[in-house]
């Protein structure tokens, strides 16, 4: 198993979406007149990328990327297509100041006093891709917790740093229906991938 990098140079997309599934089980009652979900953590990314068609070029450079996959052997770390920075003015060198448990639903930084996240801002740490869940912002002393929407599937230790500029997880694909040609160019291909979640 391998690292494929990241998306490939001359390869756009038309469309992409970005969904946390949760990791959860739910029990209702035999009357339906109640039920219990359970948060079982390990939260997971999916992403749909929509791949306009092209010319042949295009096509083959796109074929060669999905087959170096091999199913999902492989995998690429990929970013939030529509937010590669964050919203907020949060640059530098930020590090995860308090040490946060895995299950976490927020983690604090130290970063620039008033720096500032807004609501689904991405960040990563120690291969962990994350979402803001509302907007924040540092102390004086720079300090600024975070909500997140996804859980953290390990501890991030004090002092890992923290990355705002393109922050990805490594993803598998999941499903393609390859690439189909017609005479000169090829058409849209529709990617489904989800994020590498074993060690």
């Amino acid at each position: 198993m391998s690292s494929l990098g990241t998306w490939p140079t001359g390869i756009d997309f038309t469309g992409a979406r970005l969904m946390n599934t949760v990791n959860q089980r739910a029990h209702i009652s035999p009357g339906q007149t109640s039920e219990q979900v359970i948060d079982l953590i390990g939260d997971r990314w999916m992403l749909y990328i929509t791949v306009p068609g092209g010319n042949h070029v295009q096509g083959a450079v796109l074929e060669a990327w999905l087959g170096q996959f091999r199913g999902m052997v492989n995998w690429a770390s990929l970013w939030h297509p529509a937010r590669r920075v964050p919203r907020g003015t949060l640059r530098g060198t930020p590090t995860i100041h308090t040490t946060a448990a895995a299950g976490a639903r927020s983690v604090i930084l130290q970063a620039a006093a008033a720096e500032t996240l807004y609501a689904g801002d991405m960040l990563g740490s120690d291969g962990l891709l994350l979402q803001t869940a509302s907007d924040c912002t540092a102390d004086g002393s720079g300090v600024i917790t975070v909500p997140l929407n996804n859980a953290l599937r390990w501890d991030l230790d004090a002092t890992t740093a923290v990355v705002w500029d393109k922050p990805t997880a490594p993803f598998r694909l999941m499903s393609s229906s390859g690439v189909e040609f017609l005479r000169g160019r090829h058409l849209p291909v529709d990617l489904v991938l989800a994020e590498k979640v074993d060690p």
